[in-house]
């Protein structure tokens, strides 16, 4: 870089000593071509490594909160379980049941706890025994109320309990909240799923391995069973 002050142009204006005068002229910064050749080789690698690590965590960061997801409706599913199981039990000493539907109420309490014990890996992603657990639960629920609502019609003044209407109740809120929870898991799973075929970031979900995330596709039949068979 240049001097802003030209010795060599300046002359002593008295006796006592030296007086240096700013130059009035510009001053150009020269770079040779080998100094610019390296910062801008720099610059090429270095955003776009930049760049990779923000999808990176854009990513993960992505994937966790579609396990949370997942997370939030196997915790709904076996709540929903666990209150339809109450309801059977709660009037199972008034009832005389068929030994088959006990079986099924087995069955499904064994389905309920898989989902609470088979949730996400610990890197995030929604394992494929979650996945199962959870259609077990989904596949035994609709049946288990249409045989059990089938007879308890046969004892109305147990229908009309407070501790039976108000577990139908608890059961229609957890349908509710289910329902809700599918939708924000199918919404950031449509997101993610776009994101990873986007180009550029592609590329960088490539080199993660990344995979499209499968949403929920529950049959709506199975859900009008359910709130249909509570009251």
């Amino acid at each position: 870089m240049a001097n802003l002050y030209n010795h060599e142009s300046s002359k002593p204006t008295s006796d006592q000593g030296y007086n240096p005068r700013t130059i009035s002229s510009e001053i150009p910064v020269k770079v040779n071509g080998f100094g610019k050749f390296i910062w801008y080789l720099l610059f090429i690698f270095i955003v776009p490594i930049f760049i990779h690590i923000k999808w990176v965590n854009e990513f993960k960061r992505r994937q966790l909160e579609i396990s949370n997801n997942a997370s939030l409706i196997d915790t709904q599913l076996a709540s929903r379980a666990q209150k339809i199981l109450r309801m059977v039990e709660s009037v199972s000493s008034h009832m005389r049941f068929e030994k088959d539907i006990m079986t099924q109420v087995a069955q499904y309490r064994s389905a309920a706890t898989k989902v609470q014990e088979q949730s996400v890996n610990t890197d995030g992603n929604i394992s494929a025994e979650a996945m199962e657990a959870r259609q077990n639960l989904e596949n035994q629920t609709a049946p288990l109320l249409t045989r059990f609502m089938a007879q308890f019609e046969a004892y109305p003044e147990l229908k009309s309990a407070e501790l039976v209407k108000d577990l139908n109740e608890q059961i229609v809120e957890c349908e509710n909240n289910i329902a809700s929870a599918r939708r924000l898991y199918n919404s950031n799973a449509t997101i993610f799923n776009q994101e990873i075929f986007s180009y550029p970031k592609s590329v960088t979900a490539s080199s993660m391995k990344l995979t499209t995330i499968l949403l929920f596709q529950a049959k709506e039949s199975d859900r009008q069973d359910i709130s249909a068979k509570l009251y």
